[in-house]
């Protein structure tokens, strides 16, 4: 049974945002120095502190211990690393090219913290998802309010821990409570928003944060689909597939959602995917390394996904193995699934998998259109021109070339969503930079000449604007 956080008080909230407003303005200030001295102390703690993570993360979601260790630990201390390294080059005024017809006055972009930031954070990873983005925040030199998700309690006490171990509340502080606290806090004119979770909520999260022209980073979800290539090779896809969309027992944004394979490769992708699942599950598949559905309600919807797919006709190719009383749901896989089903138009987010056949990749392609935007597209194929002509008949947040999930491991490359999947991106400099304000600065030089195309005007004035009306219409 989990505990039930109960909603913060406001009295309290309200004091640690009136104390993070006078913050704001020592913290702009801040040099390359101080973040880094807070980041190495962010990464101290949870290096200290890995059992309490670990033990946590098994009660709330029976991560083992090596699950733990690479979907949230290591992923976390990688952008404390990065961060740390790369600070202070980001913090640095960049030169921009200089423009005509302001040849000689010089351009610079300034980065400057957002201010205060409010970090609303899942339950899926929720120790990753929680601190991946105060460790942005603290690079761009914000203050931060986490509020953790009520559903993962465990994780969010040691949160709230490490937290309050590691900075004054006036500078990063962790609110815990339900839906009525995450309200109260959305209220507040926070500078800006970072939103983790479902499509549905961050609508609502984003009107919240208009109502006081806040700026928002929303990392959403979706279904992300994979498109199987007539020239892949079905063992090594099935093989990722199968890792990719059972970690965390397919509670995971970026997970497969839905495989679409060419109609004469169906029956050899399943046996291989059946291979794959006992290769990962052998002899037991209630061990204790595979995951748990984070709650009751969570449970009864992904159970009434799979007894819509069967009674519209879906074929259960693999067998699962339900048991309500510790909410366990091994694999699924389903074929012939009528694309009325939930499971084709809503996001699953557990471990159901529909294969769905297509003549070719333009079927392909009209099917993944049809279909909101994805979080993430995953091709496996050798073909490269047929993957060069896939990524540009489709969009998403983000995509894998023969392999699943592995590009949010890339502290280098923006991790988001697009429209529906998600606004905004993070991790490494893409975090530093959604979390900072781009201010423009143009120094103008001594020499006056833009004074030139002053009133009162003349032949002179007319001259020069008809040369940059000719430069500018070529």
């Amino acid at each position: 049974m989990q505990d039930v956080i109960e909603n913060a008080d406001t009295s309290s909230i309200d004091r640690i945002f009136d104390s993070q407003a006078q913050t704001a303005y020592i913290l702009r200030r801040s040099t390359y120095r101080q973040r880094r001295k807070k980041l190495h102390a962010l990464r101290n703690v949870i290096l200290s502190r890995q059992d309490e993570i670990q033990a946590a993360l098994k009660a709330d979601l029976n991560k083992c211990t090596e699950e733990a260790q690479l979907t949230e630990i290591v992923p976390t201390l990688i952008e404390l690393k990065f961060a740390y390294r790369h600070v202070p080059a980001w913090m640095k005024i960049r030169r921009v090219a200089r423009a005509f017809p302001l040849l000689l006055a010089k351009g610079y972009i300034k980065y400057e913290p957002k201010g205060r930031v409010l970090v609303i954070s899942p339950w899926n990873y929720p120790f990753h998802l929680s601190i991946t983005p105060i460790i942005s925040a603290i690079a761009a030199g914000n203050s931060v309010i986490l509020k953790p998700s009520e559903f993962s309690t465990n994780t969010s006490h040691v949160i709230r821990d490490i937290i309050s171990a590691t900075f004054d509340e006036r500078e990063i502080a962790v609110v815990e409570g339900g839906v009525e606290t995450a309200q109260y806090l959305l209220q507040k004119p926070f500078d800006h928003i970072f939103f983790t979770g479902s499509p549905e909520k961050g609508r609502l999260v984003m009107a919240y944060a208009a109502e006081n022209l806040s700026s928002v980073t929303l990392e959403l979800g979706g279904k992300s689909p994979v498109i199987i290539d007539k020239s892949a090779d079905i063992d090594d896809a099935a093989e990722k597939i199968a890792w990719g969309k059972f970690l965390n027992a397919g509670q995971t944004c970026i997970a497969p959602d839905y495989v679409l394979v060419p109609e004469h490769l169906q029956v050899r992708f399943i046996e291989a995917f059946k291979k794959s699942i006992n290769k990962y599950f052998a002899g037991d598949e209630t061990a204790s390394s595979y995951g748990r559905i984070v709650s009751d309600n969570h449970y009864e919807r992904l159970n009434s996904l799979i007894e819509d797919a069967v009674e519209r006709g879906a074929h259960v190719e693999v067998l699962s193995d339900n048991r309500k009383h510790d909410r366990l749901i091994t694999p699924v896989i389903f074929t012939n699934v009528d694309i009325g089903s939930g499971i084709i138009n809503e996001e699953i987010f557990g471990p159901l998998l529909p294969v769905v056949t297509v003549k070719n990749n333009d079927e392909a392609v009209d099917f993944i259109n049809s279909l909101p935007k994805p979080l993430a597209l995953y091709i496996f194929g050798k073909d490269m021109k047929q993957i060069k002509a896939l990524l540009g008949q489709t969009t998403a947040g983000g995509s894998c070339i023969n392999d699943v999930m592995v590009h949010l491991s890339n502290p280098h490359i923006p991790f988001g969503g697009v429209n529906q999947s998600g606004i905004g991106h993070y991790h490494g400099f893409h975090g530093f930079e959604e979390l900072s304000h781009k201010r423009a600065i143009l120094k103008q030089s001594r020499i006056g000449v833009l004074k030139l195309i002053y009133p009162p005007y003349s032949k002179m004035n007319r001259w020069i604007i008809k040369v940059l009306l000719r430069y500018f219409s070529r």
